[in-house]
Protein backbone atom coordinates (compact mmCIF):
# COMPACT_ATOMS: atom_id res chain seq x y z
CA UNK A 1 0.00 0.00 0.00
CA UNK A 2 1.64 3.16 -0.96
CA UNK A 3 2.61 5.68 1.65
CA UNK A 4 0.20 8.87 2.49
CA UNK A 5 0.84 11.62 0.07
CA UNK A 6 0.09 15.08 1.31
CA UNK A 7 -0.17 16.22 -2.09
CA UNK A 8 -2.68 13.74 -2.73
CA UNK A 9 -6.08 14.21 -1.11
CA UNK A 10 -7.14 9.94 -1.77
CA UNK A 11 -4.15 9.12 0.02
CA UNK A 12 -4.14 11.12 2.98
CA UNK A 13 -6.36 11.17 5.88
CA UNK A 14 -8.19 14.52 5.78
CA UNK A 15 -9.20 16.36 9.62
CA UNK A 16 -12.52 16.66 10.21
CA UNK A 17 -12.42 20.35 10.53
CA UNK A 18 -10.53 20.71 7.34
CA UNK A 19 -13.05 17.56 5.50
CA UNK A 20 -16.11 20.22 7.10
CA UNK A 21 -14.69 23.55 5.71
CA UNK A 22 -13.44 22.59 2.27
CA UNK A 23 -17.26 20.44 2.18
CA UNK A 24 -19.31 23.32 3.67
CA UNK A 25 -21.91 25.18 1.29
CA UNK A 26 -20.57 28.32 -0.25
CA UNK A 27 -20.55 31.45 2.32
CA UNK A 28 -20.64 29.23 5.33
CA UNK A 29 -18.73 29.83 8.28
CA UNK A 30 -17.11 27.28 10.45
CA UNK A 31 -18.02 27.58 14.12
CA UNK A 32 -17.69 24.77 17.21
CA UNK A 33 -21.03 22.72 17.57
CA UNK A 34 -21.18 24.43 21.10
CA UNK A 35 -22.72 27.79 19.26
CA UNK A 36 -25.87 25.65 17.99
CA UNK A 37 -29.83 24.72 18.83
CA UNK A 38 -32.19 24.14 19.92
CA UNK A 39 -33.99 26.35 21.92
CA UNK A 40 -35.77 24.54 24.96
CA UNK A 41 -38.61 26.42 27.65
CA UNK A 42 -39.41 24.39 30.34
CA UNK A 43 -42.36 25.82 32.15
CA UNK A 44 -43.68 25.15 35.49
CA UNK A 45 -45.26 26.11 38.81
CA UNK A 46 -43.19 27.74 41.32
CA UNK A 47 -42.27 26.44 44.55
CA UNK A 48 -38.96 23.94 43.50
CA UNK A 49 -35.51 24.81 44.95
CA UNK A 50 -32.76 25.65 42.87
CA UNK A 51 -31.32 22.31 42.94
CA UNK A 52 -34.61 20.58 41.88
CA UNK A 53 -35.11 23.77 38.63
CA UNK A 54 -31.21 22.94 37.75
CA UNK A 55 -32.14 18.80 37.96
CA UNK A 56 -35.06 19.32 35.79
CA UNK A 57 -33.14 21.72 32.76
CA UNK A 58 -30.34 18.61 32.79
CA UNK A 59 -33.21 15.89 32.48
CA UNK A 60 -34.17 17.76 29.21
CA UNK A 61 -30.79 18.33 28.47
CA UNK A 62 -29.86 14.97 28.82
CA UNK A 63 -32.83 13.94 26.85
CA UNK A 64 -31.85 16.10 23.83
CA UNK A 65 -28.08 14.67 24.01
CA UNK A 66 -29.49 11.16 23.55
CA UNK A 67 -31.96 11.26 21.43
CA UNK A 68 -31.64 14.37 19.01
CA UNK A 69 -27.60 13.37 19.18
CA UNK A 70 -26.78 17.21 19.62
CA UNK A 71 -23.33 17.87 21.04
CA UNK A 72 -23.42 17.89 25.33
CA UNK A 73 -22.38 21.50 25.58
CA UNK A 74 -24.75 22.65 23.51
CA UNK A 75 -27.77 23.90 25.33
CA UNK A 76 -30.15 27.19 25.50
CA UNK A 77 -32.76 25.85 27.94
CA UNK A 78 -34.64 28.63 30.12
CA UNK A 79 -37.25 28.07 33.17
CA UNK A 80 -40.36 29.44 33.19
CA UNK A 81 -42.64 29.59 37.09
CA UNK A 82 -45.49 30.50 37.45
CA UNK A 83 -47.41 31.44 40.36
CA UNK A 84 -50.89 29.31 41.16
CA UNK A 85 -53.36 31.48 39.17
CA UNK A 86 -51.28 32.06 36.30
CA UNK A 87 -51.65 29.26 34.35
CA UNK A 88 -54.88 27.36 33.47
CA UNK A 89 -53.66 23.71 33.58
CA UNK A 90 -56.01 20.73 31.33
CA UNK A 91 -58.24 18.67 33.93
CA UNK A 92 -56.45 16.38 35.94
CA UNK A 93 -52.96 18.57 36.07
CA UNK A 94 -51.49 18.96 39.47
CA UNK A 95 -49.18 21.32 40.45
CA UNK A 96 -45.93 18.99 39.38
CA UNK A 97 -47.38 19.90 35.60
CA UNK A 98 -44.22 20.05 33.67
CA UNK A 99 -44.66 21.78 29.71
CA UNK A 100 -41.39 21.21 27.74
CA UNK A 101 -41.31 23.02 24.71
CA UNK A 102 -38.55 22.85 22.01
CA UNK A 103 -37.64 24.96 18.78
CA UNK A 104 -35.44 23.14 16.73
CA UNK A 105 -33.97 22.81 13.19
CA UNK A 106 -36.48 20.74 11.11
CA UNK A 107 -35.38 17.49 9.98
CA UNK A 108 -35.76 14.85 13.11
CA UNK A 109 -37.62 11.91 11.86
CA UNK A 110 -40.19 10.67 13.69
CA UNK A 111 -38.15 8.09 15.98
CA UNK A 112 -36.01 10.59 16.87
CA UNK A 113 -38.84 12.51 18.27
CA UNK A 114 -40.58 9.33 19.73
CA UNK A 115 -36.98 8.78 21.52
CA UNK A 116 -37.07 12.43 22.56
CA UNK A 117 -40.77 12.36 24.46
CA UNK A 118 -40.14 9.12 26.08
CA UNK A 119 -36.63 9.96 27.39
CA UNK A 120 -38.29 13.02 29.05
CA UNK A 121 -40.89 11.25 30.21
CA UNK A 122 -38.03 8.90 32.05
CA UNK A 123 -35.95 11.62 33.48
CA UNK A 124 -38.44 13.76 34.62
CA UNK A 125 -40.66 10.55 36.14
CA UNK A 126 -37.20 10.26 38.19
CA UNK A 127 -37.39 13.57 39.55
CA UNK A 128 -40.97 12.61 40.64
CA UNK A 129 -43.05 13.75 37.91
CA UNK A 130 -45.63 11.49 36.38
CA UNK A 131 -45.74 10.81 33.20
CA UNK A 132 -49.73 12.26 32.62
CA UNK A 133 -48.07 15.65 34.11
CA UNK A 134 -45.92 15.57 31.02
CA UNK A 135 -45.95 17.59 28.24
CA UNK A 136 -43.89 17.84 25.14
CA UNK A 137 -44.14 19.57 22.12
CA UNK A 138 -41.30 19.73 18.96
CA UNK A 139 -41.68 22.68 17.15
CA UNK A 140 -39.54 23.01 13.95
CA UNK A 141 -38.23 25.33 11.58
CA UNK A 142 -36.53 25.10 8.33
CA UNK A 143 -32.72 26.45 9.45
CA UNK A 144 -33.34 29.38 7.01
CA UNK A 145 -35.71 31.12 9.12
CA UNK A 146 -33.34 31.36 12.25
CA UNK A 147 -30.40 33.98 12.63
CA UNK A 148 -27.92 32.52 14.34
CA UNK A 149 -23.54 33.27 15.41
CA UNK A 150 -23.67 36.84 14.77
CA UNK A 151 -26.87 36.86 12.50
CA UNK A 152 -25.97 34.43 9.74
CA UNK A 153 -28.45 32.35 8.07
CA UNK A 154 -28.50 29.18 9.95
CA UNK A 155 -28.65 26.49 6.69
CA UNK A 156 -25.29 28.53 5.39
CA UNK A 157 -23.66 27.82 9.00
CA UNK A 158 -22.05 24.35 9.57
CA UNK A 159 -23.29 23.21 13.21
CA UNK A 160 -21.05 20.56 13.38
CA UNK A 161 -23.19 17.70 14.14
CA UNK A 162 -26.11 16.12 12.11
CA UNK A 163 -29.52 17.42 12.69
CA UNK A 164 -30.93 14.61 9.75
CA UNK A 165 -31.52 11.66 12.94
Amino acid sequence: MPEPDSRCPSLSPEPEAEHRARTAPRGATQQPPEESMPLVAVSVFKGRSPEQKHALLEAVHEALVSAFGIPEPDRNIRLNEYAPGEWLLPPGKTERYTLVEIHAFAGRSPEAKGALYARVVSNLGALGVEPSDIFVIVVEQPRENWGIRGGQRADLVDLGYKVKV
